[in-house]
């Protein structure tokens, strides 16, 4: 089954959140209203077969939901130019494409950067309200609890000025209720204290053209959340971004101090277009990113793979 969350930001966000940001709200969410025992439970199931996967924010345009830029061969002349020059720095600005975009790389219609580039170049999806704000804080004295003495320093947030939609599929359908709660009760991201994450949510079943390309298991497929490296995955016939991912262990809830960091962990960026060897419904993992012993608890990243899967490959 598959649901569309739809968040309308009600304030600012420590950072742009991803697919592994909205899993530790469900965690948290399932850890306070459920109880303990209940998210150790969905977590020992993760490591095996996910209850559900999730894709990342997917910004909402005038025009519908906007998709993470697939990542394609370049298909540039080999000596360029002035005029193909810049219009390769702007192609590697795109950040994001539209349904229709989407679903003609899906299909093979599109098959390179240069081809995708020439089909949106005078769209202007670029233009969207999602942009960095510095916030002024007081810095503290830790020693009195006050500000006496300190100085005001700026912290970068990310405004996200529309709209976005969220994908949750499920394989376990006995988590529908609790993973809306979740997302209902928690905010999202970073600074909890200072007001930041906050948003109101909407839930719906959605049965869309996303049915199409998420149910029929094929080898290739286009990621729309980050995801960790699959043994299955034909790295040296993809084309992918990576990145590295460092963060702190939210303790906003009271129930982690203190403040420790996760171990850093390396993601396959979204809208990477993996071939695998094998077809299934899910790809990534969660990875154990720290062991606490104090609490003998073990902490994970989230990285399970969103997959629309394309009904070609560079092989065909």
């Amino acid at each position: 089954m598959l649901i569309r969350a739809v968040f309308t930001p009600l304030s600012p966000f420590r950072f742009f959140p991803e697919s592994f940001t909205l899993f530790g709200a469900i965690c948290w969410g399932i850890r306070v209203l459920y109880g303990e025992s209940e998210l150790e439970q969905m977590l020992s199931e993760f490591t095996k077969n996910p209850s559900f996967i999730i894709s990342s924010p997917l910004p909402i345009s005038k025009g519908g939901i906007l998709f993470p830029k697939p990542i394609l061969k370049g298909g540039w002349k080999d000596v360029a130019s002035m005029e193909e020059y810049k219009e390769r720095k702007n192609a590697k600005k795109l950040n994001y494409v539209d349904e229709k975009t989407l679903r003609k790389v899906l299909e093979g219609e599109i098959r390179t950067e240069k081809s995708l580039w020439d089909h949106v170049k005078d769209e202007h999806l670029n233009q969207l309200q999602i942009m960095g704000v510095a916030q002024p804080h007081a810095s503290i004295n830790r020693i009195t609890w006050t500000t006496e003495g300190g100085q005001l320093y700026n912290e970068e947030s990310t405004y996200i000025g529309v709209k976005f939609a969220v994908l949750i599929k499920f394989f376990d359908e006995n988590y529908e209720e609790k993973v809306k709660a979740s997302l209902s009760f928690t905010q999202i991201g970073g600074n909890k204290s200072t007001g930041m994450g906050n948003c109101r949510v909407e839930f719906e079943k959605y049965n869309g053209w996303i049915d199409e390309y998420i149910n029929e298991q094929r080898g290739n497929f286009i990621t729309l959340s980050p995801t960790l490296y699959d043994s299955s995955f034909l790295l040296e016939k993809s084309y992918y971004e990576v990145y590295p991912f460092v963060s702190p262990v939210d303790n906003y809830y009271g129930v982690i101090s203190p403040a420790i960091w996760k171990r850093k962990t390396l993601f396959i960026s979204k809208g990477s277009l993996i071939t695998t060897e094998s077809s299934k419904p899910f790809f990534g993992g969660i990875k154990k990113a720290l062991f606490n012993r104090e609490t003998n608890k073990a902490i994970y990243h989230y990285g399970y793979a969103f997959p629309l899967f394309t009904r070609w490959s560079y092989e065909n």
